[in-house]
């Protein structure tokens, strides 16, 4: 019973300082902005690829205990040239299917 007084106030509360019509104007003007929407129901929010996080940190762990970075580096790789070369690296040493 106490916890529906409380919630009842909140409720109030929101209401008197105006953020639930703040709350709906916004959802208004987006709409009107002419922009897609899509609604998406939290719950229901699935993903279907995973991977295990263990064999990564694993595999930039030794990376990194291997200096691999300073010697691209001293090659001449741009930074995004080594992250590509560790994630390739690793994605073959993790997952040899593919």
């Amino acid at each position: 019973m106490q916890l529906v007084r409380y919630a009842d106030y909140i409720v109030k509360k929101i209401q008197t300082e105006g953020k639930w019509d703040s709350a709906r104007q916004r959802v208004a003007e987006f709409k009107e902005s002419g922009r897609q929407t899509a609604e998406i129901f939290v719950e229901d929010v699935e993903h279907g690829y995973t991977r295990e996080l263990g064999p990564i940190l694993i595999g930039d762990t030794f990376w990194n205990r291997l200096n691999f970075t300073s010697i691209l580096r001293k090659y001449g790789f741009r930074e995004s040239e080594i992250k590509t070369a560790e994630i390739s690296v690793l994605n073959r040493l993790i997952s040899q299917d593919q």
